[in-house]
């Protein structure tokens, strides 16, 4: 099972020696958009520690991944991060997109399926192998998708969908709005994940969901600091106007997080 972190100690020895309130998490499975290739394994994750304060933007997130090599180390994936959970403090808050157990926009929208991917996922597969993931339940969630919902100015970005203006948005279409660059070389792989698998190409796959939980990561950061920091008058999250703290374009090759990740591989 390969590992890499932008850290120089075991994640639970930082987790017990540094008390950060909130992480961001990040999976990659083998599910396709085939429907029958919807219950695959889980071969990746990323855990991001981020900082409190929110200025200035972009900071150092210490971030650990890890990715197993062949689907009969499933479980060892799982039980690590069962291990991890253990450590931290059932108060912490868990960042994301699309992570939630349950989402507020999906239900008003009356989707069919009202839940998000990571967290469901991980109590689906850790059931496979005999591993109680309940508990992640009770753990509090951000998740980008509702706050996007909520609180984004729709009519700034024009996007629309079936029914008006677009709402539940795609990571991709959040990191537009945000002018957030992903790291050259490497593509955004989403269900490509499964045919890098088969290529043996875990590398790739470890550095993608590192790259995917830094971009969550500057999300969150994105959101909260213009609802706190430098809010606008009516409340919303603009994508056209911004303050001075907030850079033209964040680029993750300029990441000091990133950088040390990439040393590892």
């Amino acid at each position: 099972m390969l590992e890499i972190s932008s850290e120089s100690i075991d994640i639970l020895r930082f987790v017990k020696d540094y008390h950060f309130s909130k992480i961001t998490l990040d999976i990659e499975t083998l599910d396709t958009s085939k429907p029958a290739m919807w219950d695959e394994p889980m071969v990746s994750f990323a855990i991001s520690f981020i900082p409190d304060n929110l200025i200035p933007l972009v900071v150092d997130m210490p971030t650990f991944a890890w990715c197993i090599e062949d689907t009969e180390e499933e479980g060892k994936l799982l039980l690590r991060l069962k291990e991890i959970f253990n450590y931290l403090k059932i108060s912490t808050l868990i960042i994301g997109h699309n992570v939630a157990y349950e989402l507020q926009c999906k239900k008003l929208e009356e989707w069919n399926n009202k839940t998000g991917y990571d967290i469901p996922k991980i109590i689906k597969r850790g059931k496979v192998w005999g591993l109680d993931f309940n508990f992640i339940k009770e753990f509090p969630t951000y998740d980008t998708i509702d706050v996007a919902y909520f609180k984004l100015n729709h009519i700034e970005h024009g996007i629309f969908g079936n029914y008006g203006l677009k709402k539940i948005l795609k990571s991709e279409e959040l990191e537009s709005f945000f002018k957030i660059k992903r790291p050259s070389g490497l593509p955004k792989l989403g269900p490509a994940v499964s045919e890098y698998f088969k290529d043996g190409r875990y590398k790739e796959i470890i550095l993608y969901n590192c790259s995917d939980v830094i971009v969550q990561s500057l999300f969150y950061r994105f959101m909260e600091h213009k609802l706190t920091v430098c809010p606008e008058k009516n409340g919303l999250i603009s994508i056209k106007k911004n303050c001075e703290h907030i850079p033209i374009i964040i680029k993750l090759d300029e990441i000091e997080t990133w950088k040390s990740l990439i040393k590892e591989v």
